[in-house]
């Protein structure tokens, strides 16, 4: 499998709410072989419960086609390059939040990260790498790369 990083990808999906500053923000990440698309009635459902919240879809970097994202690379993964891949996958993501929080003005006990598969997780090693990143995970059929320490 071949996959690739394109300067031109496109940029997260963002709602913002119909009137008002955003008082929360949710982070939906997509499992792998996927898109944000995966996740558009989730964001629906969060949208209506949580009208005054932002809700964010970012594409995972790597596609093999436009449809088809990855956020970590595919080729050859085994268990002694998984780790790496997914600490490798962690900086540009742990970035977009950061400055979507400085934005609008988000702590990260008001950010919610909410991962699927490959999406938990990148999810779950966010946080465990910047601990002030978000003030809940909601990660559904994924796992810490590495157990952590503690």
């Amino acid at each position: 499998m071949t996959t690739s990083h394109d300067p031109t990808d496109p940029m997260p999906l963002i709602y913002v709410p119909v009137q008002g500053a955003p008082k929360q923000l949710f982070v939906l990440l997509h499992d792998d072989a996927a898109s944000p698309a995966q996740l558009a009635q989730l964001a629906q459902s969060i949208k209506h419960a949580f009208p005054q919240s932002m809700v964010v879809l970012p594409y995972a970097p790597l596609h093999t086609r436009d449809d088809i994202r990855h956020w970590f690379n595919q080729s050859d993964l085994n268990e002694e390059n998984y780790v790496e891949r997914v600490k490798a996958a962690l900086p540009a993501l742990v970035s977009l939040i950061q400055r979507i929080q400085r934005q609008y003005r988000f702590e990260g006990e008001h950010t919610a990260l909410v991962g699927f598969g490959q999406g938990a997780t990148i999810a779950l090693e966010a946080v465990h790498t910047q601990f002030d990143l978000a003030g809940r995970v909601l990660a559904f059929s994924g796992s810490y790369a590495k157990l952590p320490d503690m």
